[in-house]
């Protein structure tokens, strides 16, 4: 008697689920978060109850799929590499949707530092304070190594320039003089 009170409950509750999905989802969506601690202490007693076999079927499952999604997720990485790499620099340095692109137009897509478009092998990198996490800037690979080396360092990066500068104007006084011996 019981049991067939039982199926005729489920039973409607199918029907009612058939007939409006979404409403079923939302009752119990509000159901779950009026009584999350005891629906969170019914599964968790669940999965300690079967745990072991809980473990076998995932590891089987797993197993199963372990290949198919690996293929798939190459043949999605394949097609949408771009979209991926682009997504996660902006994720990253939260520049936003289409943010990366946004800064890179502005700067006339060159690099911020030596304005050159030869991007070589890799793509334009993105340039950040270490401190604060604020975006600078697109760089090339080599001005973002220079900038790396010198730990970003104003002081540091000025004397490199006095030093260039002071060795260039012997070189160039060398020069004349080797110029003004051969006459």
């Amino acid at each position: 008697m019981q049991l067939e009170v039982r199926e005729i409950i489920n039973a409607r509750r199918r029907e009612r689920y058939a007939a409006n999905p979404e409403k079923a989802r939302i009752r119990t969506r509000v159901y779950y978060h009026a009584h999350k601690k005891e629906c969170n202490a019914k599964s968790l007693a669940y999965y300690y109850a079967h745990k072991e076999r809980l473990r076998e079927y995932n590891k089987a499952y797993y197993s199963i799929r372990k290949l198919k999604y690996a293929d798939q997720h190459k043949a999605y990485y394949a097609v949408h590499k771009e979209k991926i790499k682009t997504k996660k620099i902006e994720d990253r340095y939260k520049l936003g949707p289409g943010g990366f692109e946004e800064l890179f137009n502005k700067q006339g897509k060159v690099c911020a530092i030596c304005h050159d478009n030869n991007w070589g092998r890799r793509r334009p990198l993105v340039d950040h304070d270490h401190g604060n996490g604020k975006v600078r800037g697109i760089l090339c690979t080599r001005c973002n190594l220079v900038l790396g080396l010198i730990h970003d360092d104003p002081i540091f990066a000025q004397s490199i320039i006095s030093y260039l500068n002071s060795n260039l104007a012997c070189d160039v006084n060398e020069k004349i003089k080797k110029e003004g011996e051969g006459k």
